[in-house]
């Protein structure tokens, strides 16, 4: 008996019960999926924390990126199956009835399965909110209070984690053991760049120079480029081939960490301004403030039309 492929039978048969369960629940599972988007978290969650305290917003970037960094290179390694494909390819059903999974528009993900990355994202980024509360409650609070606090706020964490995993299940675009294993890369992740300790790298990145975090962030781009896989069995097996991601994640990850490079470099530069003369100092600020809107809204765009044109 394959273990793996055993594994999937029974993650299948766990699939097909959440979906026959919860019929008419698409609008609960697509919000609680699309929450843990890390796309949604880049762009709306972690502005929000920015506003409201620096520290936790900084701990927040570096850790999102970090887990959707290292699940990109996970799915590589582990080359896992995703469930929509995985039933019409698999021979463990023998000549017998393929169960049929129902697919929705989120189902259409291209790429590896395992570890699911909205689980892993959103562990990792809302185990740095747990920690950050638990750390500005010390002090403020009895020893006491500080334990319920701990201990309802690991309750919450637990039951959005399941809610999290439950919503890729229902989506058929994860097996069980996947959405286990993204819950403990995500939280191996966060805690490896946020708590404090002999064993975690907080106080490297934290002190690190510009140079050295822009350095680390073009090495991370060479390995985020591969190959894109497993593109022929989601096409033969898709049932809603209009609603496809055409990007598979790891764009998304070259673009995160790409943004965090384009950033630290126009700082790099800004800090190398000369300012012992007063023109040569505003005419170098406003000429790198003037290239800045220049690239994000005109030539970058540019170069990506003619690469898409390229590929046609």
């Amino acid at each position: 008996m394959n273990v793996s492929e055993e594994i999937r039978r029974l993650g299948t048969a766990g699939i097909k019960s959440i979906q026959t369960t919860f019929p008419r629940s698409d609008s609960f599972f697509f919000s609680i999926s699309r929450f843990a988007d890390p796309l949604y978290s880049f762009t709306l969650i972690i502005p929000l924390a920015a506003g409201m305290h620096t520290v936790l917003a900084t701990d927040m970037m570096m850790v999102s990126v970090m887990a959707e960094w290292s699940n990109t290179l996970l799915k590589w390694m582990l080359m896992d199956h995703r469930p929509f494909w995985w039933v019409q390819e698999t021979t463990v059903y023998g000549k017998g009835l393929r169960p049929a999974l129902r697919q929705t528009p989120l189902t259409c993900e291209t790429g590896p399965g395992s570890p699911s990355g909205h689980v892993q994202g959103a562990s990792a980024l809302m185990y740095v909110v747990l920690q950050h509360v638990l750390r500005a409650s010390k002090g403020r609070l009895s020893d006491g209070r500080r334990r319920y606090l701990a201990m309802t706020l690991w309750m919450l964490y637990m039951i959005l984690m399941v809610l999290v995993g439950a919503s890729r299940l229902y989506t058929a675009t994860h097996f069980p053991h996947q959405t286990l294993l993204g819950l403990v890369a995500g939280v191996a992740t966060a805690w490896l760049f946020v708590d404090e300790g002999q064993c975690t790298l907080t106080e490297r990145w934290r002190s690190a120079s510009r140079p050295k975090m822009l350095l680390a962030s073009v090495v991370m781009i060479a390995v985020s480029f591969g190959a894109y896989w497993l593109q022929r069995l989601m096409v033969r097996h898709v049932m809603c081939v209009s609603r496809v991601r055409s990007q598979p994640r790891h764009n998304v990850v070259i673009g995160m960490v790409c943004t965090l490079s384009l950033m630290l470099a126009f700082q790099m530069a800004a800090d190398a301004v000369p300012t012992s003369d007063v023109r040569l100092f505003y005419g170098c600020q406003f000429m790198l403030h003037a290239v800045k809107p220049f690239l994000l809204f005109l030539g970058i765009p540019r170069i990506a039309r003619l690469a898409k044109h390229k590929q046609h």
